[in-house]
C-alpha cells in the first residue's frame, strides 16, 4: 500500500489521519495556481494571432510587391523602384529575410517571386 510521505510523518507526529488528509489539501502547490496558467494561456494564444497576423501581413506585401516588380519589370526603374520599396516596407516584419528580395536585382531573377520566397523562407526558419 502507497502511504505518501506527507501522510507519513503526519502519522509520526500523532496525527490522526483524516486531520491530516484536510490539512493537506488546504496547502497550495508550490507555484501553481488557476490564475497563472490562465495569464500563460492568454499570453500564448496572442502571441499567436500576432505571428499569424505578421505573416499574413508580411506575405500580402510580397504577393503585390512581386506582382509590381513583375508588371514594372519591363522598364527597369519602375521596377527597382518596387524592389527597393518592398524591402523597406518588408524589413520591420520578417527582419534579414526582406533582404532576400535584393535578388531582384539581378537581371532576368527579377521576374520570380523573391520576396514571397523570402517571406516563406522566414516562416520556415521561425517555426524552428
Amino acid at each position: 500500500m502507497f502511504v505518501p510521505l506527507k501522510v507519513y510523518y503526519g502519522l509520526l507526529n500523532g496525527q490522526k489521519p483524516q486531520q491530516h488528509l484536510k490539512e493537506s489539501w488546504k496547502t497550495p502547490i508550490s507555484g501553481f495556481s488557476f490564475e497563472t496558467l490562465l495569464e500563460k494561456s492568454k499570453a500564448e494564444t496572442k502571441e499567436t494571432m500576432n505571428s499569424t497576423i505578421k505573416f499574413l501581413t508580411a506575405l500580402f506585401l510580397a504577393l503585390i510587391m512581386d506582382a509590381l516588380d513583375f508588371l514594372g519589370g519591363f522598364l527597369p526603374v519602375v521596377g527597382d523602384v518596387a524592389d527597393l520599396i518592398g524591402i523597406v516596407f518588408l524589413y520591420p516584419l520578417i527582419g534579414k529575410y526582406a533582404l532576400l528580395g535584393g535578388a531582384e536585382f539581378i537581371p532576368f531573377i527579377d521576374f520570380l517571386p523573391c520576396f514571397t520566397f523570402s517571406v516563406i523562407v522566414w516562416k520556415m526558419r521561425e517555426g524552428k
